[in-house]
């Protein structure tokens, strides 16, 4: 290929991003015909949140059931819960359910409010980055918990995610267990705690190393954004293209898992959005569960994790604190979050309630959100756990 053609590619991936036409999660469901509420509220070290909110179905006769609240994976918004008709916040809305659409800091909706002192949306240089998912767990969730309870006058709020979505309520009820009394279900899909199992050998060999230099290394930028608008990415409108397609899918396959046939549309939707901007400690975060096996706070290192934890070592997360009834699905062909890293969970939480191993069909870690056939595993498990 000549520099000619490179010069053709490199400007028609980077002209794309000015007109890509991407939906966001409240156009999403506006489009689909469902009933939409959108909320806007504070945490506790004064980040900005917005959750969107489908009250009832379209169908039936308006009456407003149970709350349940949804967590995204990391780097994702809420839109990977109403992607198409047959996505998980439809089929709970459609079963009775009251569904609020969960949005870290920064992220999706919540990264386009307007800051209440200055009237004015914060450009990402100058928010503080300070903070991991443990912050996400111990000020995002409980503001959620608060606000759903606060709104909605139930004293009990289902709540649910898949990864990353997974492991922020596990973290909330483990440090701040005055919140398992606010939950009525937990419901975890493939969640990631402990993940010493996953991508082990010599082929990740040089992975698992490139990880290790990443947490050591000390950065001089404190968030990751890779485009200049998080929901206007090139890549998502070139995955609309047949050519481009196939790519995109199989992309997607390589990161968690090849066993897992997924379609096209859910894809564009995480690819015209995703990665949402993160801060590098959360990332650091991750990378340090992924080596070390166990599942922990921050690792600041021994001088750093004498100064916060009064320790040499980081503190693990103490999940026997959560008593919440917990429901837990996950997959044998899962990458990222592989079957022996679940078994620590169902050894170690006290109060499962039900558990889920899909083994015998294709089912890899974004199935649970993103499969073509998600509707007819995971969504009526899920309805039948909650209305049990």
């Amino acid at each position: 290929m000549d520099i000619y053609k490179i010069y053709f590619w490199v400007t028609i991936l980077y002209s794309t991003q000015y007109f890509v036409s991407s939906k966001e999660t409240w156009e999403k469901i506006k489009d689909s015909g469902y009933p939409l509420k959108m909320y806007e509220y504070q945490t506790e070290d004064h980040f900005m949140l917005g959750m969107e909110r489908i009250p009832y179905s379209k169908y039936g006769n308006k009456t407003i059931g149970k709350p349940v609240i949804l967590l995204s994976g990391m780097f994702a918004t809420s839109i990977v819960y109403v992607s198409h008709n047959k996505s998980l916040g439809y089929l709970l809305s459609d079963a009775g359910f009251d569904v609020w659409l969960f949005n870290y800091r920064v992220t999706g909706m919540s990264k386009k409010i307007k800051d209440p002192r200055t009237g004015i949306i914060p450009k990402l240089s100058s928010l503080n980055w300070d903070y991991s998912f443990h912050e996400l767990a111990i000020y995002d969730l409980p503001a959620a918990i608060d606000l759903v309870i606060s709104v909605t006058g139930y004293s009990k709020v289902d709540v649910g995610g898949v990864s990353l979505g997974g492991t922020i309520p596990l973290i909330t009820l483990a440090e701040r267990p005055e919140y398992n009394k606010k939950v009525r279900n937990l419901v975890l899909m493939a969640p990631a705690s402990r993940m010493g199992s996953g991508y082990q050998g010599l082929p990740y060999y040089f992975i698992r190393a490139g990880l290790r230099r990443f947490i050591k290394t000390d950065f001089n930028f404190r968030y990751i954004s890779l485009n200049s608008d998080p929901d206007n990415i090139a890549v998502g409108q070139l995955c609309r293209l047949k050519m481009f397609g196939f790519i995109c899918v199989q992309s997607m396959n390589i990161i968690q898992g090849m066993y897992h046939p997924l379609h096209k549309e859910p894809v564009i939707d995480v690819f015209t959005t995703y990665p949402q901007p993160t801060s590098v400690k959360t990332v650091k975060h991750y990378f340090q569960l992924l080596l070390s096996g166990r599942f922990t706070n921050y690792d600041y290192g021994p001088i750093g994790n004498m100064a916060h934890y009064h320790s040499k070592q980081v503190p693990e997360y103490d999940i026997r604190k959560i008593t919440a009834p917990a429901i837990i699905m996950y997959s044998k062909r899962d990458n990222l979050v592989p079957p022996q890293d679940i078994k620590w969970l169902l050894n170690n939480l006290p109060n499962i309630k039900s558990t889920l191993y899909i083994d015998k069909i294709p089912f890899s870690h974004q199935s649970f959100v993103m499969d073509k056939n998600s509707h007819l595993v995971i969504g009526p498990y899920i309805v039948k756990q909650l209305s049990s």
